[in-house]
Parts: C-alpha cells; structure tokens; sequence
C-alpha cells in the first residue's frame, strides 16, 4: 500500500521515475497506490511496464468519485479502481484513544490493500500473481461511470463479496 505523490515543475501529479523503477524492478509484487487528491488525472504521460499497480480514486457516501480524487485518464483506466475514502474513520497519532475522520485516496488504497489481503488469505496461490490478483478485483468490480472500463471510474467500485463469487464469462 503506497500513499504519496510527486509533482512536475508545473505542479502537475506524476508518476515519479524512482517510484516506477521500484514497481519494475518488483514484478511479483502487486502495489495498491493512492491515485492522488488533486481532481485531476494522475499522469498525463503513458507509463508502460507496471502492470503490478493498482491505483485507487475515491468515493463519497454515495458512491461516486469524489471531486478532489484524481483520475487514470485513458492511459491508467485499466489499472484503476475506486473505493470509500471520504470521511473515513480512523486512528490518530495523539493518543491510543485519539480517532477522528480522513478524507482521500490515502484513507481509500488500504481499502483495497485489506481486500487484497483477503483474498490471498483466502487463495494463497494469488501471492506472487499480480495479475491474477488484480484481474479478480477489476472482474468483480461494481460498474460506475460510462458502461465499461472507463477514464473516471476504471474499472468501477471495489466489490469485497463480489471477489468471492463466480465471475461470468461473456464472449
């Protein structure tokens, strides 16, 4: 599960090289990354070769994307997934006993980071398989957006239980 971002000198979100080098040099390893909180697309370039990475947007309440989560655009749509990550609750750093609520995809990712755990717990030989992995969490997803995989939504919301129940295969 990775949370954090990086900016071009316009300040636009990108993918940062060092980061894409570790998800390279990794391929066994599927990586749950936060898409970013800046209501825009999370890379206007075309990164090719990290098929271990998911990214994640956010929700509201209701479902829908948040208006501050960052996008895949046509180029990450196929690597993208969305989950709750507005007004999550969750532990502070103050004391044991300090929670509040957090907004944003940070407070989403580990929504699906858990679901992948689930998973594996649950099928062991998915570990090492990002591919299947990810394949599973995108077939299952809940549809949101335009019919289909889409530039907004991916491939729609995470759907725990529907990870769980046979997928059906269309021609």
């Amino acid at each position: 599960n990775q949370s954090y971002g990086d900016y071009d000198d316009n300040w636009r979100a990108y993918l940062n090289p060092n980061i894409v080098g570790i998800w390279k040099a990794h391929k066994n390893i599927i990586f749950v990354n936060a898409a970013g909180n800046d209501g825009t697309l999370l890379d206007p370039g075309n990164v090719k070769g990290i098929e271990n990475v998911i990214f994640v947007g956010a929700t509201d309440q209701s479902g829908n994307i948040t208006s501050w989560s960052n996008r895949p655009g046509k180029n990450y749509k196929d690597q993208f997934i969305v989950a709750p990550g507005d007004f999550i609750s969750g532990g502070f750093a103050n004391s044991d006993a300090d929670y509040g609520h957090m907004s944003g995809t940070s407070m989403a990712a580990p929504i699906v980071t858990g679901a992948i755990a689930i998973l594996h717990d649950h099928w062991g030989h998915l570990k090492g398989n990002p591919k299947a992995t990810a394949g599973i969490l995108f077939q299952s997803a809940i549809d949101k957006g335009a019919p289909g995989v889409d530039a907004v939504y991916g491939h729609g919301i995470l759907n725990i239980r529907g990870m769980f129940e046979p997928i059906p295969i269309v021609d």
